[in-house]
Parts: structure tokens; C-alpha cells; sequence
């Protein structure tokens, strides 16, 4: 499961009414005879409003601070239990547009759950679920966004070498089975489990899929948060945001610039250090995908012995033999982050050349007491001008 942390800086914030009405001021003559002076009530009533006008002449700084001088401000909003995970939406606008920004929070939050509705391999009811029920030879039809991750899982197995893999659900079922009864598959349930579904399975057509075994389910727990932070990303454009971030439990998308005009913090956990919320280095993007795989958190014990969550389709087995810690894949879309982040956690460093155009990733590879960074020559213009992490 990826897990980048994402780090704002300290001038975000919500900031509302950010120009205050100014008093005019009197031309130099006026014209007029001298008004006699103030009584008690009079001087109290300036003396209030003189107050006002100071409190809001300090907001007024305090936010024009805030956004960098640029006029923009930044909201945020925490969606809870989207796809299983964590969640956390930025938006900026230009001051004065924060019901816009609202809007646009709501909007996209809205779309976060309509790929779940669709894509969830739990959710009874759900496309996934009636493609994963269905028998064979029976098409089922599936709505425009999930034929599009399903023909982008396919175009990414190809290009991966087999390393992501869609159809490995009922190896994950196994393992996760394993896990339970606390006892290691037989290589026979491995090769059972293998066998039952695969991409030679699937047929895809238009506007569905047939499956050619009734045994054939997909997972697509390795795309889909990917997909679902692009479809939100899309939702935040729409509705007239300057700039923002999805962040969908790691799998994060940004887009513009913060409201300071700076370009956006991605904080990279250490691999080692991840429970205790250690950073490894820190990222500067801009347009971009940002996606990490690990298996610090999401993992099976057997005996004992933790197994990674990953699987090498190859093997049916968890992905050990290439020793990656974690992958953190930066790309165009969040769909590539994730699914790339998914594969390099089976290829190991060998996979790099693998990347297309325009996706750039790192990888730690190795052991706490012995372990290598392994990156794309790319995936250095994302490193502060310190260059953290070399």
C-alpha cells in the first residue's frame, strides 16, 4: 500500500473576508464649514470603529503574509474512510473565492467515492464485485472509468513484464487465508490459485468484460486510489481551482502552486523508520503524481515471519527476491505512480529501465543495517537544491 506523507509547511491555512473595507479618505479641502466637536457617544462609536478597522487592517496582513503576498488562500478538507484509507484534500483559490473552494472540496470528494462505488473489490454491488461474480461467457457490462483502469492495468502488465498484475486476487485470498490459520500455502494451492485467473482470462470488449473462467477476479487495489486522485484532481480543475492536492492514503496528485507560490512538499517516509513517522527525504513537485509502495504497514504473519502484501505473480509468492524496501514513483498521472510504484516492488532496481517517458522513481533496496538508494537519473530534479537523499 503506498505511503507518502505529505508535508504543506506552515503557511497553509483557512482564511476568510481577507479584504476588509477600508475607510475612504477625505480629500485635503473639502469645502465644507468644520463640524463641531464629538460628544461621549460619538467618540466611543469612532473609537470602536477605529478598533475594527485595525483588526481587520492585522487579518488583512497577517493572510496577505500567509499567501506570499500572491492573494491567495488555501482550504482543506478530510474525507473519512475513502477507499479503506486516509484522505486529505488542498485546494487554493484567490482570496474572496473561498465558497468556491468549498464547492470544489465537496465536488471532489464526491468523486473520490464514486470510483470506490465502482471499483471496490469489497463492496457488494459494486462493478468490480458483478465482473468478480459473474460466469463465464456472460458479458458484463462496465461503466466508461472502469474500462479505462482496466485497459490501463492492461497496458501496464505488458509493459512491466507481468510485474502488476490485476488478476492475482485469488493469490491475495490465499495468502490472506495463510495468514489466519497462521500456516504457509503449499506450492499446489499456489499453483491452483495461479492458474485461476489471468489476463489470457479476460476478454475485454466494448462497453464490458467476458471472462472465460468463472474462477477469474480482479483486484484493482494497485490502480484504482491512482485513478480516483486523477478523476478528483480533474473535479478540482473543473470547478475553478488555482492549484491543489489529493492525497489518498499516500497516493497524492498536485497541481499548480501553493498559495505562497512555492512549489509542493512531499515528505518520503523511511522504510525503516515509517511507525515512527521518520522522514527519509523530502520532494519538491509541481505537476506531478506522487506514489510510495511499501510493506511497512500492510503485511501477513506466518510463524512468526512477515510477508509482504505485495505479490510477485510470477512466484504466486510475496515479493522478496529483489529486497525493496519501498518504491516511490513520480509521474504524470496517478494512475502510473501507483501501478509503477506496485511493479518496482516486484521488478526491484532491474525494472528502472522499464519506465516510460516522463516517470521518474527511487528505490530503497536492502536491509535497516545494509540498504542502497536506487534511482532514476530524472528523479534528482525533485530533490531541494540541497539535495537531500544522495
Amino acid at each position: 500500500m503506498p505511503h507518502s506523507r505529505f508535508g504543506f509547511g506552515d503557511r497553509l491555512g483557512i482564511f476568510e473576508h481577507l479584504t476588509p473595507s477600508s475607510p475612504s479618505r477625505p480629500p485635503a479641502s473639502s469645502g465644507f464649514a468644520a463640524a463641531p466637536p464629538p460628544g461621549p457617544r460619538q467618540r466611543k462609536a469612532m473609537a470602536v470603529a477605529a478598533f475594527v478597522i485595525v483588526c481587520g487592517i492585522i487579518v488583512w496582513i497577517v493572510c496577505r503574509l500567509a499567501g506570499g503576498g500572491t492573494g491567495l488562500v488555501s482550504l482543506r478538507r478530510f474525507p473519512e474512510r475513502v477507499m479503506g484509507t486516509q484522505c486529505e484534500i488542498t485546494v487554493v483559490v484567490r482570496a474572496g473565492q473561498e465558497q468556491t473552494a468549498r464547492d470544489a472540496l465537496r465536488a471532489a470528494e464526491a468523486g473520490l467515492r464514486d470510483v470506490e462505488a465502482r471499483m471496490s473489490v469489497f463492496l457488494e454491488g459494486s462493478e468490480l464485485w458483478n465482473l468478480n461474480s459473474a460466469k463465464a461467457g456472460e458479458k458484463v457490462s462496465l461503466s466508461p472509468p472502469v474500462m479505462e483502469v482496466l485497459r490501463a492495468s492492461r497496458a501496464l502488465h505488458a509493459a512491466s513484464h507481468g510485474a502488476f498484475d490485476i488478476t492475482v486476487l485469488p493469490l491475495v485470498r490465499l495468502w490472506k487465508q495463510a495468514g489466519k490459520d497462521n500456516r504457509l500455502p503449499s506450492a499446489g494451492e499456489i499453483s491452483v490459485a495461479r492458474n485461476s485467473s489471468s489476463w489470457e482470462q479476460i476478454e475485454l470488449l466494448e462497453g464490458g468484460v467476458a471472462k472465460r473462467s468463472d474462477s477469474v477476479c480482479l483486484d484493482l487495489g494497485g490502480i484504482a486510489k491512482g485513478y480516483a486522485v486523477d478523476r478528483a484532481v480533474e473535479i478540482l480543475r473543473s470547478k475553478g481551482a488555482n492549484a491543489g492536492v489529493v492525497n489518498l492514503g499516500g497516493n497524492l496528485r498536485c497541481f499548480g502552486r501553493r498559495e505562497d507560490g512555492g512549489a509542493w512538499e512531499v515528505a518520503v517516509l523511511d522504510p525503516f523508520g515509517a511507525r515512527e513517522g521518520k522522514t527519509l527525504l523530502n520532494l519538491k513537485v509541481g505537476e506531478a503524481a506522487v506514489c510510495t509502495s511499501a510493506h511497512y504497514y500492510r503485511y501477513v504473519t506466518i510463524g512468526g515471519k512477515t510477508f509482504s502484501h505485495i505479490l510477485d505473480p510470477a512466484t504466486g509468492r510475496p515479493a522478496a527476491a529483489a529486497a525493496v524496501a519501498s518504491a516511490t514513483v513520480v509521474a504524470p498521472t496517478g494512475m502510473q505512480a501507483d501501478g509503477w510504484a506496485t511493479a518496482l516492488c516486484v521488478l526491484g532496481a532491474d525494472g528502472l529501465h522499464l519506465l516510460p517517458a516522463g516517470v521518474e522513481a527511487m528505490l530503497v533496496v536492502g536491509t535497516p543495517s545494509s540498504h542502497t538508494l536506487h534511482r532514476t537519473e530524472g528523479f534528482r530534479k525533485f530533490l531541494p537544491p540541497e539535495g537531500n537523499g544522495n
